[in-house]
């Protein structure tokens, strides 16, 4: 925004007044900001608190090289898998907080990243390195909100044919899984307090048994996050 000359606005005796311009492009930024304040305000008002945040958020440009694709759908799949989480993040993490302080609880927020972070698929760079940039920052949430009571994991939604992933023939016979894998092992993860997973990398596919039962080597070992190995 770009004040007016002070002189607009101080003729024939008014008072001075100050003016401001906007862009459309700010305005609208304004706007989604007014959004997404209303909607925690709206959790806020009507239930008193926010146990668990899950940010589902997902977008995939077409598979081709790099130099092939269109740049607008390359930035448009960041914008919804990386962005997206952040603005979600960026609005209700205070009342998660204040969830957790208030009501003296863990609260939990799960973002929905996937196998593909952990992957080299050629033609599928912008979809696994934003689904990768997702596993860091649940990292930072952990960093920032861990020691507020907030856990924050990352995980694999299993492989589900949706609107999203249909056209996309090289993985399509992989895709086998149904939504309810994913809800049930949120349920779990959600229902009991497992901070001990807070920070890292989870699959939908893997036993909850046998995740419980290494539990101490996950913890010893600081596993099931991104790290380079020399």
């Amino acid at each position: 925004m770009a004040a007016l000359p002070p002189h607009v606005g101080n003729r024939a005796g008014h008072p001075q007044h100050q003016f401001l311009r906007q862009s459309p492009q700010a305005a609208a930024r304004h706007q989604r900001r007014r959004r997404r304040a209303a909607a925690a305000t709206k959790v806020r008002s009507e239930e008193g608190r926010l146990d668990v945040l899950v940010n589902n958020a997902g977008a995939s440009d077409d598979w081709v090289p790099i130099s092939e694709g269109d740049v607008k759908q390359y930035w448009n799949t960041w914008t919804v898998n990386l962005k997206g989480t952040y603005l979600m993040l960026h609005g209700f993490l205070p009342l998660l907080v204040e969830t957790a302080k208030e009501k003296n609880t863990l609260v939990d927020v799960v973002n929905i990243s996937s196998i593909g972070a952990h992957i080299i698929m050629p033609g599928a760079s912008a979809y696994q390195t934003s689904k990768f940039a997702v596993l860091r920052l649940t990292e930072f949430v952990q960093a920032e909100y861990g020691d507020k009571g907030v856990t924050c994991v990352a995980v694999h939604p299993g492989g589900v044919l949706t609107e999203m992933s249909k056209g996309i023939e090289v993985i399509r016979a992989s895709l086998t899984d149904t939504p309810d894998l994913c809800g049930g092992f949120v349920v779990w993860l959600t229902k009991g307090q497992r901070s001990w997973l807070s920070g890292r990398y989870l699959s939908t596919a893997w036993d909850v048994d046998e995740l419980e039962a290494k539990r101490d080597e996950i913890v010893q070992g600081d596993k099931l996050k991104m790290r380079m190995v020399v």
